[in-house]
């Protein structure tokens, strides 16, 4: 399942070209506009008309932003919806105010098959510094598009390469990741610092004050998921004893602190009051087995939101930092 996964990560860097006002949180603002955007250069819907579409996911926009659970074999029963392929960044800075000619980055992650579809990405960012964003629809101007490896090394995006099928590189995979940050050994103690307010629940609760067995619910729920949906990978059903290992794990520190943020629905039309945790927590134990879904976590998210950055962290060990971007 761990292997299947790919996923790679992009960097846009931007000139505002009025003054811009965000909040102080980005992510659900550059959500938002880029939903509308790739709706406008990626939806063949809207042309065709849904019913002469015969599978929604073989439309850009909404196999990105509306995925269907496709019928396999061997895959998971009673899912409600599945994980977007997609993660966007923000800035962490909370800076809101932003006059003409400041600099704006953000990073987005595609997962997938949802990599073929980087052009349309890049189309849409570029509508949306057209169109505006935040109070007053500020406009910006892309001035640089970016390709972020495994490392966190920024090349410029050779635009003459792109296609339908890629950008022209391999995708980022576990055993990348593995190379870059190896298994410390011994891994008995790891603290992950989660650096954007992050969602988790168990039992139908959220957590905010979560035990590792309940970090490890949710990382290997939505890794399974994505793998399975979008990298056509396998579904794991049986994770009895790898949960019984987690729960044997200790936690020993708790810098947790609640943050309140809130979001626009455009769907729904009314504003969405959320939550989340950011800050340190600190494990100890037999942690060897988790090292794979841990990593890969610290790439692609955890927990409920990540498409709007949510649930971003940072694995510390006793030696060393996972690079993550």
């Amino acid at each position: 399942m761990l292997l299947s996964l790919r996923f790679a990560k992009f960097c846009i860097e931007a000139r505002a070209r009025d003054s811009l006002l965000l909040p102080p949180y980005k992510g659900s603002c550059l959500r938002g506009a880029l939903g509308h955007a790739l709706q406008r250069v990626g939806c063949f819907c809207q042309s065709l008309g849904p019913a002469r579409v015969p599978d929604p996911n073989a439309c850009p926009y909404h196999y990105v932003f509306e995925p269907v659970a496709a019928k396999r074999d061997g895959g998971p029963s009673g899912l409600r919806q599945i994980p977007q392929p997609f993660i966007l960044e923000p800035p962490l800075e909370e800076k809101t105010d932003y006059s003409p000619g400041d600099t704006l980055a953000f990073d987005f992650v595609l997962v997938g098959r949802a990599i073929r579809y980087l052009p349309y990405f890049l189309t849409a960012f570029e509508l949306m510094g057209i169109q505006g964003i935040g109070k007053g629809k500020g406009r910006y101007q892309v001035t640089k598009m970016l390709r972020v490896s495994a490392a966190g090394i920024a090349t410029d995006l050779n635009l003459r390469d792109l296609s339908l099928d890629g950008d022209g590189h391999e995708p980022t995979m576990l055993r990348d990741l593995e190379q870059i940050q190896p298994r410390p050994a011994p891994f008995i103690d790891v603290g992950l610092h989660f650096l954007t307010p992050t969602r988790l629940k168990f039992d139908r609760h959220l957590c905010d004050s979560p035990e590792f067995h309940v970090v490890f619910r949710n990382l290997a729920r939505r890794l399974s998921l994505l793998s399975f949906f979008h990298c056509d990978g396998t579904w794991e059903e049986r994770m009895s004893d790898a949960v019984k290992n987690a729960q044997a794990i200790r936690l020993v520190r708790n810098g947790l602190e609640w943050k309140d943020w809130r979001r626009y629905s455009n769907r729904q039309e009314k504003e969405m009051f959320l939550g989340g945790f950011t800050g340190h927590l600190g494990f100890h134990g037999e942690l060897e087995p988790f090292w794979s879904h841990l990593l890969l976590g610290s790439y692609l998210h955890i927990g409920k939101g990540a498409t709007f950055g949510l649930g971003k962290y940072e694995i510390k060990t006793s030696n060393s930092t996972a690079h993550n971007g």
